[in-house]
């Protein structure tokens, strides 16, 4: 069964530093092995053909990512991303980043997902009070400084908005029940990441056995 992840909500710190800011998730319950991999194939290459030239969306989305990060002293990852992506075609390691790199393009929204049976419970978007460390991807120790942006199950950071996931609930091929989250930025990107949320949901349905839309923009963990 897949962990009990009953909210996905803003810390009260984050919205005395980014009010408004919305942060939704997605549970996408029961992967169907032969569904999903076929669809997010034919979606990714549908996303990829439509790269050229970008839509309004896209580029709405990219432009906002691009200032927030730039205003922290980062590179968004979204930019070059699509454009890679317009030149050679979505690739990925593995069939849910596949359809993240997919909606990212499709959308301009930066998003995450991850394992849902190793998620502990609750997801909080939180503002770092103080500098903390979490295990990334290939277990490279990411050091993230007061202020910094991050998602939190229980049991610590499970990715930095500025610095990506973790490796403890790192999706591949053998999840049967995925978290997706969708960022956003700061002013808020408002309809277009509503939009995104519901793009992701459209994508899920029929390529898993259940999808539940677990978070508020209005929600408020103290």
């Amino acid at each position: 069964m897949p962990s009990l992840i009953t909210t996905a909500a803003a810390t009260a710190r984050l919205r005395a530093s980014y009010p408004g800011m919305q942060f939704s998730a997605v549970l996408a319950i029961g992967v169907d092995r032969s569904a999903f991999p076929s669809a997010t194939g034919q979606f990714a290459d549908a996303v990829g053909a439509g790269l050229r030239p970008l839509k309004a969306n896209v580029q709405r989305g990219l432009a906002a990512f691009d200032a927030f990060f730039s205003q922290h002293g980062r590179r968004s990852p979204l930019s070059q991303q699509i454009s890679q992506a317009a030149e050679h075609g979505l690739r990925a390691p593995s069939t849910p980043v596949l359809a993240l790199l997919a909606l990212e393009a499709a959308t301009g929204v930066l998003m995450g997902v991850q394992d849902l049976d190793a998620v502990a419970e609750r997801v909080t978007l939180d503002v770092l009070a103080a500098p903390e460390t979490f295990s990334g991807m290939r277990g490279r120790t990411i050091a993230c400084p007061a202020g910094e942006i991050v998602v939190r199950d229980r049991e610590g950071i499970i990715a930095s908005l500025f610095q990506g996931p973790d490796q403890r609930t790192a999706a591949g091929e053998d999840s049967q029940n995925l978290l997706f989250y969708i960022f956003d930025t700061c002013p808020t990107l408002g309809h277009d990441h509503d939009a995104a949320v519901q793009a992701t949901m459209s994508f899920l349905a029929g390529t898993v056995q259940s999808v539940r839309l677990i978070s508020s923009a209005k929600e408020l963990i103290t």
